[in-house]
């Protein structure tokens, strides 16, 4: 399982991979229960949501506090 994470205007982002079944972003409020956090799947290409383990995950927030990979 591949994972990132990343801190930006109060709010976390957690990529990771479950193998041959995509990738997920976890999101949400810093200050927040992470039981109230979002899970959806990663906007991730076909191939590369799907490969094993073995390839790396980044996680990216911008200055507007938005996620990318």
């Amino acid at each position: 399982m591949g994972r990132a994470g990343a801190l930006a205007a109060g709010q976390v982002f957690f990529a990771y991979r479950i193998d041959y079944a995509g990738v997920f972003l976890l999101s949400g409020k810093l200050t927040d229960d992470s039981a109230a956090w979002n899970t959806e799947p990663s906007p991730i290409a076909g191939r590369l949501a799907l490969e094993s383990f073995s390839s790396v995950l980044a996680a990216v927030a911008e200055g507007q506090g938005r996620p990318g990979q």
